[in-house]
């Protein structure tokens, strides 16, 4: 009776898998996304992986043709980066790419979470459900906004008195910022 299960076999499911699974998860993490379901996202790690080994393989070629892989601490630094260093560089290439605008920018879940990765520096003006307007400033220094899958809250730099007619008038003295539950807010208004 053979093994179910031998060295070589699993030597092969790592280098096919463990590559892809690794870019899988950094992008995951780069980019807000609901926790992929490992069972539909399993076909994309093995595909990622075989690009991954696709672009190395004339690298591998060459180091094997010239014997350097017979010696351990370059076989192992091969090993190193392309199953762990490539795999965790090609989601950040991707998006940075994408952010100089080489591919179309990468999609957003949301609106919100596509107006907030762009770090804007804007007065927003909150009309809230229980009729009230209130105001403040964001900027990247201080403000926070969550992302996508989370609930929406935007915490604010500081809060300002607002007019009658919805335009801040001053900064509340020691406004530490304000924090606001989407899901108590009306409409929210943005100006430079």
């Amino acid at each position: 009776m053979e093994k179910l299960f031998s060295f070589t076999a699993v030597l092969w499911f790592s280098a096919l898998f463990i590559p892809g699974f690794i870019s899988v998860k950094v992008y995951g993490i780069a980019v807000a996304s609901e926790r992929p379901d490992f069972s539909k996202s399993f076909y994309d790690a093995v595909a990622y992986s075989v690009l991954n080994f696709a672009v190395f393989l004339p690298f591998l070629y060459w180091f094997q043709t010239e014997g350097w892989l017979s010696n351990p601490w370059v076989f192992g630094g091969v090993v190193y980066v392309v199953m762990l260093i490539a795999p965790i560089v090609w989601p950040l290439l991707y998006l940075l790419l994408c952010n100089l605008g080489a591919f179309p920018r990468s999609a957003q879940p949301t609106p919100w979470d596509d107006l907030f990765s762009r770090k804007p520096e804007v007065w927003v003006v909150a009309h809230m459900k229980s009729g009230k307007t209130v105001g403040g400033l964001y900027t990247t220094e201080d403000a926070a906004a969550s992302t996508y899958p989370t609930l929406q809250q935007l915490l604010l730099n500081e809060a300002w008195e607002m007019g009658e007619d919805g335009k801040p008038l001053k900064a509340i003295p020691r406004s530490k910022g304000v924090l606001f539950n989407m899901s108590e807010v009306e409409s929210l208004e943005f100006y430079e």
